[in-house]
């Protein structure tokens, strides 16, 4: 009778270790897959918000800084006879300046200089910072300005 109590007894401890190691063990994965859920959830988040990034802010700021970079190589080939060489631009801007008033071009126009008294380098880089580069770059403002939050946080690598 002992050894019957004894193996019932034994049965038991294993029975009952075997019901709460499943038990643990359930638990254990179902935590791991709530985490894993949460990290879906979160990647997801972040890609939703990385793709807004790209479509919403960089994108457009680097087709406007593109478009820039052409209008300017545009405009000093316009006046090097279609070479834009590394100096170019430096060699373009130098002539351009030589006139103090046209170091700010976008200045209120009672104060810069006519038109007329300018050269033909001068008068175009006037009228293409007035009419194509400061437009742009109140695009850019305004798109730095208005979606200033896609920069809150850490850019992924």
């Amino acid at each position: 009778m002992f050894q019957v109590a004894m193996e019932l007894f034994v049965t038991l401890i294993v029975f009952f270790s075997t019901y709460v190691g499943q038990f643990v063990a359930n638990k254990y994965l179902e935590r791991r897959k709530e985490a894993a859920s949460v990290n879906r959830l979160r990647n997801a988040s972040e890609l939703k918000r990385i793709e807004w990034q790209l479509g919403e802010v960089f994108g457009p700021l680097r087709a406007k800084l593109l478009c820039n970079k052409a209008a300017f190589s545009a405009l000093v080939r316009s006046h090097t006879k279609g070479v834009m060489k590394a100096d170019s631009a430096r060699a373009f801007l130098d002539a351009v300046m030589q006139t103090p008033a046209l170091s700010n071009p976008d200045d209120d126009e009672s104060t810069a200089p006519a038109l007329d008294d300018l050269n033909p380098q001068q008068r175009d880089y006037v009228l293409w910072v007035r009419h194509v580069f400061q437009p742009a770059n109140r695009t850019v403002l305004d798109i730095l300005t208005y979606k200033a939050n896609a920069f809150d946080r850490r850019i992924p690598p």
